[in-house]
């Protein structure tokens, strides 16, 4: 049994469910291993922003979002907002279906806001950014009208590149996935795809995600719907996570950044760092966003952040420790596995082999 760190093993061995402690493999979670963590340096090459991004990744009540979201708009000194909402999440019911809508508006409001201060400040005789507030993304198409800017900013090719990638990953999926392909020639071919396609489409991807952060002013919040850009990739550019126990959190522990709980009306915070480990190494953020100027200060002056050394304890009892890398844990996991069915497979054949001369017609004079 493969579990990814020292709880996993623990659920397996209290439920007594037949697996013996000496069958349990923790090999971490090879699929976080490119995530930037905290003060290692960048595993990948994100853009910088000049303000601390804040992910806001919820994956239930959204209703309770909209004062979070209000509250990070309204911060002082400012932030970056991201918010990405688990895909369901904002069509599982018509509440959070409005209340996503409404939280996107607020957004749109305080980008708008946004690129106009920008456009103001770079008025003649002042430094400002005036052109990153006519960006490809910056805005709706409609929010500042037929405004003149400059097609020619990084932004603006950026976003040109990522359109044309965009045309290339969707011909490249077409020749993976056929579309006259029914179920069984899917399964086949997953079974057995071309390496060369899957090699061109990593690398497609990898370079879209790179465009389209490069496409938008560092300063512009963004409302991601969707699967692109990918969960991981707004974990590398952001400097916080708020959300709620989920998996998401669970993932976003390997970078070692801060994260927030929102936390439950009638619940107090030691009980809910008691029925959630990840609550442990989190700031808790209770109803009506309270306890987010707490939650903030450690973006600006480090040296409050509180729960560092709580989040490298927690990380490694959920998610293993961080040497050696869970793909090669994950690695000599399968070679062992491999190598115990190997010797299965000859014990058996030992057993099952006729003995010398079974079979064989005998002649006696």
């Amino acid at each position: 049994m493969w579990v990814a760190g020292e709880a996993g093993r623990r659920r397996y061995v209290q439920a007594a469910v037949g697996v013996e402690d000496a069958d349990i493999v923790e090999i971490g979670r090879p699929q976080l291993d490119g995530l930037r963590v905290a003060g290692a340096g960048p595993a990948t090459a994100p853009m910088p922003a000049s303000l601390p991004t804040v992910l806001y990744a919820p994956t239930r009540d959204l209703a309770a979002g909209e004062p979070i979201v209000r509250a990070l708009l309204e911060s002082e000194p400012p932030v970056r907002v991201l918010y990405r909402p688990h895909p369901p999440t904002g069509h599982r019911s018509p509440e959070d279906h409005a209340a996503h809508r409404r939280i996107a508006a607020l957004i749109q409001a305080a980008n708008e806001r946004r690129a106009a201060e920008a456009l103001a400040a770079d008025a003649p005789g002042k430094d400002g950014l005036g052109k990153d507030a006519l960006a490809a993304d910056a805005l709706p198409p409609d929010a500042l009208g037929e405004a003149p800017g400059d097609t020619d900013t990084p932004h603006a090719e950026a976003a040109r590149h990522r359109a044309e990638l965009t045309k290339r990953i969707a011909a490249l999926d077409a020749r993976l996935r056929r579309a006259d392909a029914d179920e069984a020639m899917l399964t086949r071919d997953r079974a057995a795809p071309d390496p060369a396609l899957l090699t061109e489409a990593e690398g497609l991807r990898r370079e879209w995600h790179q465009a389209h952060w490069a496409a938008s002013p560092p300063w512009l919040h963004q409302v991601i719907e969707g699967d692109t850009p990918t969960l991981h990739s707004c974990f590398d550019q952001a400097d916080l996570l708020i959300g709620d126990p989920s998996d998401v959190v669970g993932d976003f522990l390997a970078t070692l950044k801060p994260y927030a709980l929102t936390t439950p009306a009638g619940i107090g915070e030691e009980e809910f760092r008691r029925r959630h480990v990840m609550a442990r190494a989190a700031y808790p953020l209770g109803p009506g966003a309270s306890g987010m100027d707490n939650l903030l200060r450690p973006l600006f002056d480090p040296s409050l952040d509180e729960l560092r050394t709580a989040r490298h304890e927690v990380k490694e009892f959920l998610l293993g420790p961080a040497t050696p890398p869970s793909i090669q844990r994950f690695t000599n996991a399968v070679d062992a596995l491999a190598e115990k069915g190997e010797a299965v497979v000859r014990l058996r054949d030992l057993h099952t082999a006729s003995p010398p001369g079974a079979g064989r017609w005998s002649i006696t004079r």
